[in-house]
């Protein structure tokens, strides 16, 4: 009878186990949800701050959402871009990063790049525009490309990048003629013997025919 009333003993709390563990899983979901609720409502009202011109407010709004809800993709680009509007570029790095771990995208990495460019670090920001640019044909990501290759003096690297521009932008004029101007000048400092003559009046056609 104690072999039999010890076995029940240890039968109890271990069914005792089975049935709360579900009970602490449905208070996790719904306290999930609840932070999801709250961190939305936060980027709504900071996009009120923003929109009334408060970028210090819009971010600090911002950083409550991301703290209240991490996992939300949503508030790190906006963080992001926050951080930019108030001069915190450090910070607007570690949002990006963040961001990037969570949805890596193009987007992304230009995000990044542009943080990049305005801490004046020109070859990092080149780093993220080549990897937003690897699997794309969007101009805006090949001219930020371009432009951090030319403003860190890597213009042998911008030099097929710059043509590959020109070929994204044939049809439009304008533009053509902004990347037959980078593309001129990326030969002209990395062959100045040789190539920028024949681009530099490229470009000058270009202007003689679309004015």
């Amino acid at each position: 009878m104690t072999n039999n009333g010890y076995f029940h003993w240890i039968a109890i709390p271990a069914l005792v186990l089975v049935m709360v563990l579900p009970g602490c899983s449905q208070a996790s979901n719904a306290e999930d949800g609840s932070n999801q609720e709250r961190a939305e409502n936060l980027i709504r009202m900071a996009g009120k701050s923003f929109a009334g011109g408060n970028f210090r407010k819009n971010a600090d709004l911002l950083k409550e959402a991301a703290a209240t809800d991490p996992q939300n993709i949503r508030v790190w680009w906006k963080l992001c871009e926050a951080y930019q509007l108030t001069g915190e570029l450090d910070l607007a790095v570690k949002a990006c990063e963040q961001q990037l771990s969570l949805h890596p995208s193009s987007s992304s990495h230009n995000g990044l790049g542009l943080v990049y460019l305005a801490k004046k670090d020109s070859a990092k920001a080149a780093s993220e525009f080549e990897k937003a640019a690897a699997n794309t044909d969007d101009q805006s990501y090949y001219s930020n490309y371009v432009w951090s290759l030319l403003e860190s003096k890597q213009y042998e690297r911008a030099i097929p990048v710059a043509q590959r521009l020109v070929e994204l932008n044939k049809n439009d004029p304008h533009e053509l003629k902004t990347a037959y101007h980078w593309l001129g000048i990326a030969y002209y400092e990395d062959r100045p013997e040789r190539q920028s003559a024949r681009i530099c009046s490229t470009c000058i056609r270009q202007e003689l025919f679309y004015g």
